[in-house]
Formats: C-alpha cells, structure tokens, sequence
C-alpha cells in the first residue's frame, strides 16, 4: 500500500494492545481462586472505546488530504482496526458474561 504509520495509526495499534493486554489479564483471571477478571475485561473494553475516538478524528482527518491512494490505504487501515477493537470488545463481554455466570 506504500502508507507509513501515521499518528493514529500508532495510537491505534498502542490502545489494541492495550486492551489485548488487558484481556490476557481478565482471561488469566478466569482460573479458579484468581481474581480481577472484571475489572481487567472493563478495562480491556475502555481502551477498545478510546481507539473508536481516534478513528472516528483520524477519518475526519483524510478529508483534508488530495491524494486519493493515500486516503484509502489509510481508511482501509484504519477500519481495520476498528475492526480490532470491534473483536477485543466482543471478548472482552464474553469474559463479564462468563464472570456473571460462573457466580
């Protein structure tokens, strides 16, 4: 696509790694005896809710761009991780559902 990383692009992959971070913790915690499994899952989904925002800036950012190629490789790019934080919410919720069940 010839697209370097960009500003939100870099916030973007730091907040997806956060909340996959977060969901390790929250997964780890659903062993017998641990604890702070819920908290972990909401933190996991904060941090997916903090990358919609900076998508949502980024894509209002290419309308200002003239190259063509450039605003769709990085729309594309940045869909796709929204599309990231779309899954690690979903974990993230099947984890507080497992949480809920299990008390």
């Amino acid at each position: 696509m010839a697209c370097p990383p960009d500003e939100a692009l870099s916030a973007m992959a730091q907040l997806v790694a956060s909340g996959v971070r977060e969901l390790d913790a929250a997964i780890a915690g659903l062993e017998p005896g641990a604890h702070g499994t819920t908290s972990a899952a909401e933190r996991a989904i904060k941090a997916a809710r903090r990358m919609e925002r900076v998508y949502r800036r980024a894509m209002g950012e290419l309308l200002a761009l003239d190259d063509l190629r450039e605003v769709i490789a990085r729309r594309e790019i940045y869909r796709r991780g929204s599309r990231i934080a779309d899954a690690v919410i979903d974990v993230a919720e099947r984890v507080l559902y497992a949480t809920v069940k299990e008390a």
